[in-house]
């Protein structure tokens, strides 16, 4: 997607990583015209972990960037002049589940689906498509250019509100100038795309419902290291509060919304027979990753470490006591995954468009 969009785009920067200095002072150096921020693998940098002082800055710029108006203050060395940048920039930002919310409020998330084994399509080549692309953004920049008083004119008849119509405005206002045709196209994307950011925001507080769930039951669980996959729905099932949604999910549905946080289940011999279950360890795990409430109380920020941690690092303690202190210490600084909406586990990647 962002190799498509390359193409087309004004003044594309693409990065993987960057500093943030770097990328004000390179919005500000492209004047009246900015440039498009193209951020792949942006799921490196907006982890599900702790947020770093990185992650914080990059979003702010890309917050505060939506719309004109907004600087970025510095206070430049050695004179300790104070100097303000212009962040307003185009951005395309592609990302492996969810971002954070203020990013995808400001966006059109498009999201994209595993190809399937029965799906043809033509292969793509970055290089025969350049010289197609770039015919085809040329006559966009004439197209803008020549129609730009126009289409600033325009004040079009919305089917969405507030901030989606922020976004929307100026593709249905760019959609004029092709007739009455693409207007309802527009308008019909619109609603199209609006509605499915809503449910699948409505599918990831079904699995962070689901994870409190279990954790409301199983807390105080005293009967083994692992519970039944069907033993965990009807101990949901018992607690009225839960009865609606171990019964709208059911056994498979259950799996395949825990399995976004990481938690799978398996097989577990009983006796002569073997029965699929979850490792109660791996459930304590989701719940101190991904629940609020999971945070230490006493910086409200660090999570604690998840008992299968403990344990394993109780092992290395006994093992190779000289090394475990070094050990804790770098396993902080990797990026845990977020997972992707309840309802859409077979998506591969996320791009954001912001207009």
């Amino acid at each position: 997607m962002l190799e498509v969009l390359s193409l087309l785009v004004n003044d594309p920067v693409r990065f993987a990583d960057v500093s943030v200095p770097y990328l004000f002072r390179r919005i500000e150096k492209a004047g009246d015209t900015p440039p498009t921020l193209m951020l792949d693998e942006a799921d490196a940098i907006f982890s599900a972990g702790r947020p770093s002082e990185r992650s914080e800055a990059l979003r702010g710029i890309l917050n505060t960037g939506f719309q004109r108006g907004f600087v970025y203050g510095r206070v430049e060395k050695p004179n300790n002049q104070l100097k303000e940048y212009r962040v307003f920039a185009l951005a395309a930002i592609a990302s492996i589940g969810a971002l954070p919310d203020t990013i995808e409020d400001r966006a059109i998330v498009l999201t994209m689906r595993r190809r399937s084994g029965t799906e043809l399509v033509e292969q793509f080549r970055l290089r025969d498509a350049g010289e197609y692309l770039a015919v085809v953004r040329h006559r966009l920049h004439r197209l803008l250019t020549d129609h730009q008083d126009e289409i600033a004119g325009v004040r079009p008849e919305l089917p969405v509100e507030d901030r989606a119509a922020d976004l929307w405005e100026p593709l249905v206002a760019v959609a004029h100038l092709a007739g009455d045709e693409w207007i309802n196209r527009a308008w019909t994307a619109a609603i199209t795309m609006v509605e499915q950011a809503r449910e699948d925001e409505s599918s990831a507080n079904v699995g962070l419902a689901l994870l409190e769930a279990t954790r409301e039951v199983l807390n105080s669980y005293r009967d083994g290291a692992w519970i039944g996959s069907v033993q965990l729905v009807e101990a949901l099932s018992k607690v009225p509060e839960y009865r609606d949604l171990a019964s709208a999910l059911g056994v498979a549905g259950v799996a395949r919304v825990l399995r976004l946080y990481g938690v799978r289940p398996a097989n577990h011999r009983v006796g002569e027979s073997v029965r699929k279950g979850y490792r109660l360890v791996d459930l304590r795990d989701a719940w101190m990753r991904y629940l609020p409430s999971a945070l230490s109380p006493a910086t409200g920020a660090t999570p604690l470490l998840p008992q299968r941690d403990q344990e394993e690092a109780a092992t290395r303690q006994a093992t190779h006591p000289l090394r475990t202190a070094t050990h804790e210490a770098n396993r902080g600084q990797g990026n845990a995954e977020h997972p992707a909406a309840a309802s859409v586990s077979h998506i591969e990647e996320v791009t954001h468009v912001r207009s």
